[in-house]
């Protein structure tokens, strides 16, 4: 049994797509160019991602990277809505979106970064208003989506990339994250390629050891510890979405010895290749549809939660701001 990217029907002339539903013990799945960004309005949700499992509570959002495999179940009962964002869209006018990870959920970022995630929250509220509200013709809701929608990559772009999660920004300059993006984009394209230092150091234009340094200094360790982690999150999704071998697996994403893929899968997903495999077939023995509605069946619902919520982040907001004139 092999997990499937699930596919994904965005709203006419937008790069987005929502979805409103209750999940029990939803099939696990990715979505390829998407990331999600799941809001749980009612109840509680828990979400495995790889190997780390998180609860969501009422109010709360999280993002899911597009090659995330990843299920959503719940023994209480929920309410959520998928915020889906296609990344290669061309509004976006970044290559680099396309192979860049996230993080942006409160129980994973500094303190510091929770407004910001609120903001976020908000802005989702604002597209999902514009898109079920009848007082838009179908041009004036395509214009708010898309607009809100780059606002939205905007912020998580900047704020939320995985390097500033791994690293602490306050010791690097202030074009690192451009430059590990740049240098992450390339390994991950060129997997099974022996790259080096000096290739890195030719395709961002600055010094082999001055780049050396750089990679040493981030939680990767350096250049070899990089490749390993990308290849290693390479070969998860095969080893979830093919029926080849650990072995097949290993050398397709440039590992010379299948001997030393398990040791740096079990580093990073803490099982082996063979046991996270099936940990993830054993939870599809289980899995169950999720209940999918309507949204004409529940517009006046959802506009009663939209003004709530968004009564509730803009009373956090507003205290926060005015906390900090006092």
């Amino acid at each position: 049994m092999i997990i499937e990217q699930e596919s994904i029907s965005l709203i006419r002339d937008t790069p987005i797509s929502i979805k409103v539903y209750e999940a029990f013990h939803e099939q696990a799945h990715f979505h390829g160019e998407c990331i999600e960004i799941l809001f749980c309005v009612v109840g509680q949700a828990h979400i495995k991602i790889a190997y780390e499992e998180f609860d969501l509570e009422a109010g709360e959002i999280i993002l899911i990277d597009a090659e995330d495999v990843h299920c959503v179940s719940s023994e209480t009962g929920n309410l959520l809505i998928s915020f889906y964002i296609k990344q290669t869209a061309a509004i976006f006018n970044n290559e680099n979106l396309v192979n860049m990870s996230f993080v942006c959920h409160k129980g994973e970022v500094h303190p510091s970064m929770e407004l910001k995630i609120d903001y976020i929250h908000m802005l989702l509220l604002t597209m999902l208003y514009s898109y079920i509200s009848p007082k838009y013709s179908l041009t004036e809701k395509n214009s708010i989506i898309c607009d809100t929608a780059k606002l939205v990559m905007e912020i998580i772009e900047r704020d939320f990339s995985v390097f500033y999660w791994m690293n602490d920004p306050n010791q690097f300059p202030n074009d690192a994250k451009e430059r590990f993006e740049h240098i992450f984009t390339h390994i991950y394209n060129n997997v099974n390629n022996p790259i080096t230092i000096k290739e890195l150091g030719k395709l961002e234009h600055i010094n082999p050891n001055y780049l050396s340094q750089f990679l040493k200094k981030t939680s990767f360790l350096g250049l070899r510890g990089l490749r390993t982690y990308i290849r290693v999150y390479k070969a998860e999704l095969m080893l979830l979405t093919t029926n080849l071998n650990a072995s097949e697996i290993s050398y397709q994403c440039g590992f010379s010895d299948p001997k030393y893929f398990y040791k740096a899968f079990k580093q990073w997903y803490k099982h082996t290749p063979t046991d996270h495999r099936k940990i993830y077939r054993l939870y599809m023995k289980h899995a169950a549809p999720n209940k999918v509605y309507d949204f004409s069946h529940m517009e006046a619902e959802l506009m009663d939660w939209i003004l709530y919520y968004q009564s509730e982040l803009q009373m956090k907001l507003s205290g926060i701001r005015k906390a900090g004139s006092a």
